[in-house]
């Protein structure tokens, strides 16, 4: 009935480091929200428990698989043009075993700094890297979650490893052009984000996935897997 007259943008938020939800405040809110003292902050080491390692100080860290063909997605294109923005929906479903592989690796370092298995959470846009992932992980990390990008709306956790998949040499990168699935994922972490992705990728995509990629290279603790 009021429309915009009635309408209030609540400017403070108290659950994310600033790192972590900097790029969605600039792109979405015109960069009017801000972290609150008491979590502006925060890291992983506050956690009762936790060691002080360079993932639990780093609450934005960018595992970069550019240039690197062993983290190429696996399976071949079979669209330059997905229409499908659904993950039940898309047959196209992707998966990226070598991504996998950095999930794996940067999980066992959360572990072994004293990080409890139920505040970690691994999310993905495509099911069936998710699929992939927990069959891996749950064997050994039965408490980690791990989901797609969708299913955790709502949801927040300590620390999230959100594997983005898609790395190829066309540019190619379907449904991830959805900024709405993008900023689900990047908000879902309270104190350490690990975003793994192929930059080289993603730049050549929309303009959102371009300006989130020279976000996590800026502000990120960015690494380069052999």
């Amino acid at each position: 009935m009021y429309g915009d007259i009635i309408s209030v943008l609540l400017e403070e938020q108290y659950r994310s480091n600033k790192l972590i939800m900097g790029f969605s405040s600039k792109m979405l809110y015109d960069d009017k929200i801000r972290a609150n003292k008491s979590n502006e902050s925060c890291s992983l080491s506050d956690l009762e428990g936790a060691k002080t390692t360079p993932e639990t100080i780093s609450p934005l860290i960018y595992i970069d698989t550019r240039g690197n063909k062993k983290y190429f997605e696996d399976g071949s294109l079979k669209s330059k043009h997905p229409t499908s923005i659904s993950i039940k929906s898309d047959t196209r479903s992707k998966f990226n075993n070598g991504e996998v592989k950095l999930v794996l690796d940067h999980l066992n370092k959360l572990t072994a700094a004293g990080i409890r298995c139920q505040d970690i959470a691994i999310i993905s846009p495509y099911n069936k890297q998710v699929n992939t992932i927990k069959k891996k992980v749950n064997y050994t990390f039965k408490s980690v979650e791990v989901g797609s990008v969708d299913s955790f709306q709502g949801r927040e956790k300590e620390a999230v490893i959100m594997s983005l998949v898609r790395s190829n040499h066309e540019g190619q990168v379907g449904f991830l052009n959805d900024f709405r699935r993008i900023n689900v994922g990047m908000t879902r972490a309270k104190k350490h984000l690990c975003v793994i992705a192929n930059s080289s990728t993603l730049s050549k995509g929309g303009s959102f996935l371009g300006k989130f990629c020279k976000y996590l290279l800026k502000y990120g603790v960015t690494r380069s897997p052999k």
